[in-house]
């Protein structure tokens, strides 16, 4: 009889063993869909932040770096007419000079001729 009532406990214990069991596999099974829906919540507003994120950088930083190209391209374009212009510039001061040079020993034979 002793024997019959602790097979009895040992079963009784065997079957709350397997609905504590079971309990614990329905809880997580809970807590990974939970965790699944999360995920997927979070996907999306990652998805969402990067669309607006890439929305910026088109609109945004796309016509500021359209604005910067311009005014570079003008600003180079105004070093090279300087560059250019540097070159006919030094030539027209070095025709100026020697033209200066012409027309002063020109003065001088003229006045040393007059002198004369």
């Amino acid at each position: 009889m002793i024997i019959e009532i602790c097979l009895s406990i040992i079963a009784f214990m065997l079957v709350l063993l397997v609905a504590m069991l079971f309990k614990i596999f329905i809880e997580s099974q809970k807590s990974l869909q939970i965790l699944q829906d999360d995920l997927h919540q979070t996907s999306q507003d990652i998805s969402a932040l990067l669309n607006t994120l890439n929305a910026f950088v088109r609109s945004d930083l796309h016509s500021i770096t359209n604005e910067t190209g311009r005014l570079v391209n003008q600003f180079n374009n105004k070093i090279q007419t300087f560059s250019s212009n540097k070159t006919s510039l030094l030539s027209q001061i070095i025709k100026f000079i020697s033209s200066t040079a012409f027309l002063i020993k020109l003065t001088k034979e003229h006045v040393s001729h007059h002198e004369k």
